[in-house]
């Protein structure tokens, strides 16, 4: 960016650098790039090519798994413990179901043959990361649960096609969960005595970009294309770690030239 402003080159497309020092944070919406698509600066760079530029720890990266957050609802019926027949466990339900989704996915999107060319420490996964519920005593089975998680895409597949199946499966259990795998002789998804069904309820989040998803640390810089709307790929130079480590380096430079004078005043 600084060659070329200096050179003053009459390019056919406009170049444009957008620096983003938020990304670790998840706690404060409304900054950072999300800002940036609110207030529409973003606007002009949906025609592309675009391209996200990041630094690793020590070489620079081109390219990251995006992530797609997402939660599983899951509604059961609350019952005592002892009396597991009358109970629809939404725990147990969730695990069966998340088996089958998590098999599915992978069957569906399994590891890209380019993300060795491309030096991939990992391929697209799908899986949990965080469990809750709303509490009671241990002699009580809950009344639902929500599992959440993410997927991280590499870029050799569409993300729309992903949360489009992703709904498919939970779809397909929902009209089939009597096919599911049980927990013992009385866990059971269904009380047709009281017309009740045990039931999903998948929530996505579109793309949710960062970088320290899938560690690439090519030795050449390449090129990887990320769909994120009607971004062909997103242009992302991060500073924020390179400030980091700037600090770094200065703290540990001056410690030493203190102590270097303390030993001389001795």
């Amino acid at each position: 960016m600084r060659k070329l402003g200096e050179t003053k080159l009459k390019l056919k497309s406009t170049v444009i650098a957008v620096f983003i020092a938020s990304e670790e944070n998840s706690a404060i919406t409304g900054v950072g790039v999300d800002a940036l698509v609110k207030d529409g600066l973003l606007n002009k760079l949906k025609g592309g090519p675009l391209y996200w530029i990041d630094t690793a720890d020590k070489q620079p990266c081109i390219g990251t798994g995006g992530m797609i957050p997402w939660k599983l609802h899951v509604t059961g019926k609350l019952f005592h413990s002892g009396l597991p027949h009358k109970a629809i466990n939404p725990l147990e339900l969730a695990m069966e179901a998340l088996k089958v989704i998590q098999t599915r996915f992978y069957k569906d999107f399994p590891p890209h043959p380019k993300e060795q060319v491309y030096g991939f420490e990992t391929p697209s996964t799908m899986k949990p990361t965080q469990w809750s519920y709303p509490g009671g005593g241990i002699n009580q089975i809950p009344g639902e649960c929500t599992v959440s998680g993410d997927v991280r895409l590499t870029p050799f597949y569409n993300v729309t096609d992903v949360m489009k199946r992703l709904q498919e499966y939970v779809d397909d259990i929902n009209e089939n969960i009597e096919k599911l795998d049980t927990r013992g002789p009385v866990s059971k998804y269904v009380l047709p005595d009281e017309n009740i069904r045990g039931r999903h309820v998948l929530s996505l989040h579109y793309l949710t970009l960062g970088r320290d998803d899938f560690r690439i640390f090519p030795l050449r810089w390449q090129r990887h294309k990320i769909k994120f709307g009607r971004l062909k790929c997103i242009f992302y130079l991060s500073i924020y770690k390179f400030i980091s480590n700037l600090f770094s380096v200065l703290n540990k430079s001056l410690a030493a030239v203190i102590s270097r004078l303390q030993m001389t005043m001795l």
